[in-house]
């Protein structure tokens, strides 16, 4: 295949510096003749003005393909990624990976729940409940909904009820906790408890 360059154009007649048509031309079409001979052809510079713009319009659009992303390279053959990151106006949570560790973004696997429980990424685990309604000094064993991995950070109890009463609780284990209604003369009532560990 030859390649056609601009060097490549002859001007028969050997005019060189012939003026090139007009730009109204050149946008919207001409009959070939001249103006002074209708129906004769155009002298042959014009033609070859023709035949350069063309040539000129063929390497413009073929210099954009060959600076343009390839869409097999997968956006591989990004010269400047970091500056390609900043036009887009990308932040820094976009070079982030999922995960837990440090610098990383946990998605939603990460936090996890069941009934009357959750965890969140870094392991700290939420527990909750009610106990049944407890008079004056009785108590109930309470089973965490799953038990603490490495240990309770603490446990919080409250009377859940309308008339006055004292809620404690003892024996905290991994697993459980034991709660009191813990005075002689306290009302009956239920007693929430809210356990925080990992």
């Amino acid at each position: 295949m030859t390649t056609f360059a601009e060097n490549n154009i002859v001007f028969p007649d050997g005019q060189l510096n012939v003026a090139p048509l007009p730009e109204a031309l050149m946008r919207n079409g001409f009959t070939p003749e001249t103006r002074d001979a209708p129906g004769m052809p155009l002298p042959a510079q014009y033609l070859n003005w023709l035949f350069r713009d063309v040539y000129r319009n063929q390497q413009a659009n073929q210099d954009a393909t060959n600076n343009a992303l390839k869409k097999d390279a997968n956006l591989s053959d990004i010269v400047d990624r970091d500056e390609a990151l900043k036009n887009l106006e990308l932040k820094e949570a976009a070079k982030r990976d999922v995960g837990n560790g440090e610098n990383q973004i946990p998605d939603m696997s990460f936090f996890q729940s069941g009934t009357s429980w959750f965890k969140l990424p870094n392991g700290i685990t939420f527990q909750w409940g009610m106990t049944g309604a407890l008079g004056p000094n009785q108590t109930q064993e309470v089973i965490f909904p799953i038990p603490f991995s490495n240990a309770v950070f603490g446990v919080q109890v409250s009377v859940n009820g309308t008339l006055a009463g004292t809620a404690e609780y003892f024996n905290l284990t991994k697993s459980g906790v034991t709660i009191a209604n813990g005075l002689d003369k306290s009302a009956t009532n239920p007693i929430f408890w809210l356990a925080i560990g990992r």
